[in-house]
């Protein structure tokens, strides 16, 4: 989900960097393990440290406006919903907040909270898979949440649904670690997810089989 500007200390620091851009050319490794460590150098404090703001909230409201709202802590739009009209986020925003209480609060896992936020927004043009995902994932994050909201398996669309495509899975909305190349288990889903995406065309150049 994230795009935050990143720049790794080995790196000269006029070359910015965001987590939705992979390394240059002569920089990529040529395995799937170093491409994890390269993602765990790269890009993962920043992912961390993205959803961390989601973290600093004092309601579960001022959450949902938060998460709806599709700002990063620099208060700028989050590159995922760049392209998506001020107003339809907006009407999302509404919609999330009404269901707030009865229908977000009492989800007991993160793929409950996925659905009901995907069922309060269908009827809202442009937000789609990936706005579902992103929001479900920054609420997840609410510190006064009851239950665990953290996604237990690594869920599929846009370019994460292109990385598992690289690693010959095709054809289902989620995977779960124990299905994916024992490299990518040292990382969690929600990482993952990230991983796949960024890596997508890395991967695809990998001699890369599903191994147990």
């Amino acid at each position: 989900m994230t795009c935050i500007s990143n720049r790794s200390p080995r790196r000269d620091p006029s070359r910015p960097r965001t987590t939705c851009t992979k390394p240059p050319p002569e920089e990529v490794p040529k395995t799937l393990a170093g491409l994890v460590s390269a993602y765990r150098r790269d890009m993962q404090p920043n992912f961390n440290d993205e959803l961390a703001w989601y973290t600093d909230v004092q309601s579960w409201p001022e959450a949902i406006e938060r998460a709806a709202r599709c700002r990063t802590a620099n208060g700028k739009r989050h590159p995922h919903q760049r392209r998506i009209k001020e107003s339809v986020l907006d009407e999302g925003r509404k919609a999330l907040l009404r269901a707030a209480e009865k229908t977000l609060w009492p989800c007991t896992s993160f793929a409950s909270l996925k659905q009901q936020v995907e069922q309060c927004c269908k009827e809202i043009p442009g937000l789609g898979a990936l706005y579902a995902y992103d929001v479900t994932l920054r609420l997840a994050q609410y510190p006064g949440r009851k239950v665990d909201w953290e996604p237990d398996r690594v869920w599929l669309h846009a370019g994460t649904a292109a990385g598992a495509r690289a690693l010959r899975f095709s054809g289902v909305r989620n995977l779960m670690p124990a299905d994916l190349p024992s490299e990518l288990r040292t990382l969690s889903p929600k990482d993952i997810e990230v991983f796949l995406c960024v890596y997508k065309d890395d991967i695809s150049r990998l001699k890369t089989n599903r191994t147990p």
